[in-house]
């Protein structure tokens, strides 16, 4: 029973590192969104590019497959980000920061 109690433990901060780096890979990933928002914002570009998001997609399904993980729940991410983005994009200032560090 200890053995097993210890083993849970170690997947379990195994789990709290993997967060650790999706969440500042996330951060990475928004400071790009916000430089692509601010380009888009000076050239009265599009907010939504229909074409950009449909490759994404189409991509990130590719690699659910690779990566043994549910299409619909990579798809559902995708979109959720997306649209997070978007709304981001259509303010005139972005509600999140990245840390300098991340930037």
């Amino acid at each position: 029973m200890s053995s097993q109690l210890n083993e849970l433990e170690k997947l379990r901060i195994e789990i709290d590192s993997i967060d650790n780096e999706l969440l500042k890979v996330l951060g990475r990933r928004f400071a790009i969104t916000r430089k692509i928002g601010e380009i888009k914002r000076l050239n009265n570009f599009a907010t939504t590019d229909e074409l950009r998001l449909n490759q994404i997609l189409h991509n990130w399904k590719t690699l659910a497959d690779q990566y043994m993980i549910n299409q619909e729940l990579a798809e559902s991410i995708l979109l959720s980000l997306h649209g997070f983005v978007i709304k981001e994009h259509e303010k005139e200032t972005p509600t999140f920061s990245i840390p300098p560090k991340l930037a």
